[in-house]
């Protein structure tokens, strides 16, 4: 069995925030009051009224709010991811090409001389530069490479497509050519001293990608990512550093952390800031036969908090999250199986927790065409109780005009540690309203196309029903709420 790797409760974090699952808890609201605002002038069927005013969100808007965190992966095409990633291969060719060379500055002059003789292996590869005038790069005594300028980058890249018609692979050929522009690069993420407690850093003040329409500019500074760790015995992180081969002579991390602070990507219609992200991982391992060690590290806690403004859909959000596992637990209870895969312990669990907040706007198109804005306004905790389970402990916040709704239950986990929907309460004052979902995230109704009675201090005061995909709250006065 794999153990729950941190994705998945940011998973379970995004489906219970757009309703797709959560089995009731017997610690859920039985009708009383929750805490946080209540509205004790309102009548019992007033408060019916209010619950599913204000739960239209988790309704009839549950896709519009995982858009406008799951969004994120749109942002960039197909060609500027590819163009990304190699705006980074560009300065890694530099700087081993120079510590192979034993050089410790390089300018445009000098890089297009060494090209021309060949010297510098250009034309051998998919990825050739040709640098700009005001192209520098240099590499001091202790590893640290830093790079200025523009490169004009031209790339190659070589596939086997299957033809259907033919039964045969042909050969594609995908050509691009791009210019990147590196402001204050800095590359210290080698280090020539030995040590048990290495610091590393890499950052750059800006770096342009592409122009026109597939334009992206990047902001940060030059220490924007630090890493520092901590060994069971020295290590020098150079050019030559090898995890395999540190592992095989004994020596473990500890503990290791990365910070990512303040990095800015502008990009088509779209704004992405990361203000900080944090991500700490530590060695497991198990014993072979010939007593020798396998050794991988694994990661047990990551932090965000980040800003997305995107235009289409219109989404204007701020996002913090953060799961935590135990690290104790995973010095104890986790240990890697015979292929590889990080196990818990037989009857042991990792506890971990989770929380998720997020605030802003996004924007959800109807069928007419018409655009509704859709408000966020949350913070909701998950914590991770028994092998097989994860509790929500609260959505202790989600306020539309400042009236709150909250949410209690938790997910049934199988061997893969994949939830299972099963159920989402949701109250308001002394409201309540039971939402059965399926396992695709959609909410069930009975053969009548009821979705769920609407309950207060235990009274039966109306039905919420699904006709046709309209969702209709029904009351007891024969009056009614269109969602």
């Amino acid at each position: 069995m794999k153990v729950m790797k941190l994705t998945a409760l940011a998973l379970a974090t995004s489906l219970v925030l757009t309703g797709c699952g959560d089995n009731d808890d017997t610690d859920a609201n039985d009708g009383s009051s929750q805490s946080g605002q209540t509205e004790t002038n309102l009548s019992e069927q007033e408060q019916a009224k209010e619950i599913i005013r204000t739960a239209k969100l988790f309704v009839s808007d549950n896709k519009a709010i995982k858009e406008a965190y799951e969004g994120a992966s749109e942002i960039l095409t197909n060609k500027q991811q590819k163009r990304f990633t190699y705006a980074f291969d560009v300065p890694s060719k530099i700087q081993k090409y120079m510590q192979e060379n034993s050089l410790t500055r390089l300018d445009a002059t000098e890089l297009n001389r060494l090209i021309k003789s060949k010297d510098f292996q250009n034309d051998s590869s998919r990825l050739k530069i040709t640098p700009g005038k005001d192209f520098v790069a240099t590499l001091d005594s202790n590893g640290k490479f830093t790079l200025s300028g523009g490169v004009t980058v031209d790339t190659i890249e070589i596939d086997y497509l299957y033809n259907r018609q033919t039964f045969k692979e042909e050969k594609n050929v995908t050509t691009d050519n791009f210019m990147t522009s590196y402001q204050g690069f800095e590359n210290a993420t080698q280090n020539n001293t030995s040590t048990t407690t290495p610091q590393l850093s890499f950052g750059f003040d800006g770096l342009t990608i592409g122009s026109g329409s597939e334009k992206m500019m990047l902001t940060s500074s030059k220490q924007g990512l630090k890493a520092q760790g901590t060994f069971s015995d020295k290590v020098t992180m150079n050019r030559e550093f090898d995890w395999e081969e540190t592992h095989k002579k004994g020596i473990t991390l500890q503990k290791a952390e990365v910070n990512l602070d303040n990095v800015k990507l502008v990009a088509n219609d779209s704004t992405v800031i990361a203000k900080d992200f944090v991500v700490a991982m530590m060695d497991v391992s198990r014993t072979l036969a010939d007593g020798s060690k396998e050794i991988r590290s694994l990661p047990y806690k990551i932090d965000i908090t980040g800003h997305l403004i995107k235009g289409a859909p219109k989404t204007d959000v701020e996002m913090s999250f953060n799961a935590i596992a135990n690290a104790d637990d995973v010095k104890k209870y986790v240990e890697l199986s015979s292929n590889d895969n990080f196990v818990e312990k037989d009857g042991k669990y990792v506890g971990m927790t989770a929380m998720l907040s997020l605030k802003g706007k996004v924007t959800k198109n109807t069928a007419s065409d018409k655009a509704v804005v859709i408000p966020l306004d949350f913070l909701v905790r998950l914590k991770r109780t028994a092998r097989d389970e994860v509790v929500l402990e609260d959505l202790t916040k989600f306020s539309i005009e400042n009236k709150p709704l909250h949410i209690k239950g938790n997910y049934n986990l199988d061997t893969s540690h994949n939830t299972t929907p099963t159920q989402l309460i949701v109250t308001q004052n002394n409201a309540r309203i039971e939402l059965n979902v399926d396992a695709d995230g959609k909410f069930k109704t009975d053969d009548h196309g009821k979705l769920s009675d609407i309950m207060v201090n235990g009274k039966d005061f109306g039905d919420l029903i699904n006709s046709k995909d309209k969702i209709t709250a029904k009351f007891n006065d024969n009056t009614f709420l269109y969602l």
